[in-house]
């Protein structure tokens, strides 16, 4: 179950998919890729992977919970490396492990990486209209976000890093 969440399959994930994003033509030169994130299929599974990455159980992925916050009815942990994952020119500083969805099956594994981006989304689909966008645009209260499809997994592009959105929430 947990063989997956290592420091080596996050990186190879991560490379995967701005490999994929450069293959699509999009330019990363500006972007930042803020953080990585681990689905959950189950709630004990969440409770356990959470538990492991507290005490620093899983070798290369050590860090700090940065919080735990219930996000759409579920609980999503945040976690900051103590060394980040460098992928090519990037450095991945967080880890993303939701709860799953009461009602909604999810895969355990590798699910998403989130990039920051200066222009507007609009800007970016005109520039990039080519991309398998999975809606508009999703509204949230703090930081909008867009999303696209690739054949290894889901980009999802944002204004604000996530480190941001958690010190926005909790003052």
């Amino acid at each position: 179950m947990v063989l997956t969440l290592n420091r080596e399959q996050a990186t190879i994930f991560a490379q995967v998919l701005l490999k994929e994003l450069l293959e699509e033509g999009v330019d990363l030169s500006t972007f930042v890729v803020d953080h990585i994130c681990y689905e959950t299929g189950t709630v004990e599974e969440y409770s356990q992977i959470k538990r492991s990455l507290i005490n620093k159980k899983i070798p290369g992925l050590e860090g700090v919970l940065l919080t735990e916050a219930e996000v759409s009815g579920r609980p999503i942990a945040t976690f900051i490396f103590d060394s980040p994952l460098r992928v090519d020119r990037f450095q991945i500083e967080a880890l993303e492990v939701p709860s799953p969805k009461a009602g909604k099956a999810v895969k355990t594994g590798w699910d998403h990486v989130e990039i920051v981006i200066q222009e507007s989304f609009e800007a970016f689909k005109n520039k990039y209209p080519h991309l398998r966008y999975q809606k508009k645009y999703v509204t949230k209260a703090l930081n909008d976000e867009l999303v696209i499809g690739l054949y290894s997994g889901r980009v999802k592009f944002h204004h604000l890093p996530l480190s941001t959105i958690i010190a926005l929430e909790n003052p």
